[in-house]
């Protein structure tokens, strides 16, 4: 874009807690500072991942409502005490009789901002309309935001049951364009909006690549060793993948160890299943983290086996760290992966059959991966974004 130093930007997110989303668009946040003036607003300036924000970046600071929106009940709570975690509750059961819409306007009410800006992004993950959130930053950009051009940026695999109702058509409609991560949520996207959609793809961030690159990894000889980073929520489906392995383990006495890091709200079932099926010698349930760098350089498979997804960051951290993916097929995942990953049926018995030939086939490989081929991959990701938004501000 011409004359970008006088493009001013604005880019809405959720919070900066550490998940997939969050670092896609720590990422998008500090690349596009690398060209442009960026504010962000986000709807709780809280989580370990807000550190990793470039200092250009100015962040905007948000009402108490907003920080209801972005904050857990159980944040809010040691936060902000009794009343405003009933405040929250209260307007999240509305929203889930009904619809965020009534939480959002009186948000809003005390926090439309003031100044002018040439483009503001809403970077959001779904479309759920019983959601405080997640619809929110969309709302938020077009109703609180002065700005000449407004952008959806969607990191969701927008299903067709999403996409039909009337709250996404009437609200992702009054973009001047939405960005989706692959041809293939373009296609659902595209049947009920009509508007401009480009396709883009996360970004990497290469400083996971560290100066040992070529030293010998940990891995032991003896058995392949798996891993799993995710949150520990219904759609990353981890209850499924050990159900899956329970099964696997009667017929295929291979070893292999399988680490899981993350927290949420499934982590209590996850535990109880672990024990059921007797797979504490083969499963191991750890805290989240923040830096997985290592972690992921140190395994053998990446297992990716949720329900549903986009273009997960941490397949690209997989990548980048050398490491192959394990995955259920997902919306993106023929344009993602790797032809050495293995991509399986989305079904428990898809995992199954999947997990027992890995086991029965499996040989370890030799890990390899070019910080300057990423570095080109993130330039030409970026470059064709470029672009795409000088085609939006050119658009009469």
């Amino acid at each position: 874009m011409q004359n970008q130093k006088n493009n001013k930007i604005l880019i809405v997110v959720k919070n900066f807690q550490i998940g997939g989303i969050q670092k896609a668009s720590i990422l998008f946040i500090n690349q596009v500072a690398r060209e442009f003036p960026v504010d962000v607003f986000a709807f709780s300036n809280s989580g370990p991942l807000l550190s990793q924000i470039d200092s250009k970046v100015r962040i905007l600071p948000p009402n108490r409502f907003f920080e209801i929106f972005g904050d857990s009940q159980n944040e809010i709570l040691k936060k902000y005490g009794m009343a405003w975690f009933l405040i929250r509750f209260l307007l999240a059961l509305h929203s889930k009789i009904w619809t965020f819409k009534l939480a959002m306007r009186i948000a809003c009410k005390k926090n439309h901002l003031s100044e002018n800006y040439n483009i503001a992004i809403s970077y959001v993950q779904g479309n759920n309309p019983n959601s405080l959130s997640s619809s929110g930053t969309s709302f938020f950009v077009l109703n609180c935001v002065n700005s000449l051009r407004k952008i959806q940026f969607i990191h969701d695999d927008m299903q067709p049951r999403q996409v039909k109702n009337a709250l996404f058509i009437n609200s992702y409609s009054n973009f001047d364009a939405i960005f989706v991560l692959s041809n293939q949520i373009k296609e659902t996207v595209s049947a009920f909006c009509k508007n401009r959609i480009f396709v883009t793809s996360n970004l990497y961030d290469t400083s996971i690549i560290e100066s040992d690159w070529t030293a010998q990894t940990n891995l032991s000889n003896e058995e392949p060793h798996f891993l799993v980073l995710a949150r520990l929520s219904k759609e990353k489906a981890i209850p499924r993948l050990i159900n899956a392995i329970s099964k696997v383990v009667l017929v295929n006495l291979t070893p292999f160890h399988l680490d899981i890091y993350g927290s949420g709200p499934e982590r209590g079932e996850i535990e109880s299943l672990i024990s059921a099926y007797s797979l504490k010698t083969r499963i191991t349930l750890h805290n989240e983290i923040l830096k997985p760098a290592k972690i992921i350089r140190n395994s053998d498979y990446l297992f990716v086996t949720s329900f549903d997804e986009a273009r997960p960051v941490v397949i690209d951290e997989a990548h980048l760290c050398g490491t192959r993916v394990f995955c259920t097929k997902y919306s993106s995942s023929s344009e993602q992966l790797y032809k050495d990953d293995i991509c399986v049926e989305n079904s428990e018995n898809g995992i199954i059959k999947g997990f027992d030939c890995l086991l029965t086939n499996y040989s370890r490989y030799k890990k390899t991966a070019s910080k300057a081929l990423f570095d080109d991959k993130n330039e030409q990701i970026f470059d064709n974004f470029l672009q795409n938004l000088e085609q939006i501000m050119n658009k009469r």
